[in-house]
């Protein structure tokens, strides 16, 4: 599904997307891609619809957030798409962070204070 969300073909997307969701209801990357090409087709209440499951299994996921924030603007839902930026950028952050400290703790002289 991700690969035809590049690609731009967005029915296989949309497809391969509901053939693992019917295998794995849990497969919050699956829900989010199928989120990602009903946006990109314009059907945006869909759309809204398979983030909410991403975001539900998995709520730790900035780019879910990013994808949900711009669906709300296209809505014309700006408090909540604001909402979802700022989730965005908070988890973005921390991911940075938790990254940053991981390649100073595998240096050899350890992380800095």
């Amino acid at each position: 599904s991700a690969y035809f969300n590049r690609t731009g073909e967005t029915a296989a997307a949309i497809e391969h997307a509901r053939q693992a969701v019917a295998v794995n209801e849990k497969a919050d990357r699956a829900w989010f891609q199928m989120a990602r090409a009903h946006e990109r087709a314009g059907e945006l209440d869909k759309a809204l619809d398979a983030l909410s499951r991403a975001i539900a299994i998995n709520s730790r996921s900035s780019s879910y957030y990013y994808v949900l924030g711009t669906v709300y603007r296209r809505l014309g839902k700006s408090q909540e798409s604001r909402d979802a930026m700022e989730m965005f950028s908070k988890l973005d952050r921390e991911s940075n962070d938790l990254e940053r400290r991981r390649r100073e703790s595998l240096r050899p002289e350890g992380p800095k204070p």
